[in-house]
């Protein structure tokens, strides 16, 4: 089957593949992917000592025929990420100031 892009209606449905990990992860998302529902995905949360790990899947059943998704995921991690970083940076630097250091 031919690759395509995803438009219109169906860009809510592809989206709400992630509904199920936002919610359990305490994620609000707009409207236009929340009213799609959670049917579409699933979500497994590990925590232990040794491991931190989360795994969404997004089962979407035409999700192999998006142009180029894999990247644009990784692509959506990689921004996360770094806006991550940059927040563990900041709280790091405020509380080395409040505890009296530079």
């Amino acid at each position: 089957m031919p690759q395509r892009s995803c438009r219109g209606k169906r860009v809510g449905e592809l989206a709400a593949g992630w509904n199920a990990g936002a919610q359990k992860l305490g994620v609000k998302l707009p409207a236009w992917v929340a009213r799609h529902g959670g049917g579409r995905g699933a979500v497994s949360v590990l925590n232990t000592f040794r491991a931190f790990r989360i795994i969404l899947t997004n089962a979407v059943k035409y999700i192999g025929n998006v142009d180029a998704y894999d990247r644009r995921i990784q692509s959506a991690i990689n921004i996360q990420g770094k806006k991550m970083q940059r927040r563990a940076q900041f709280l790091l630097t405020r509380a080395l100031r409040k505890a009296g250091g530079r």
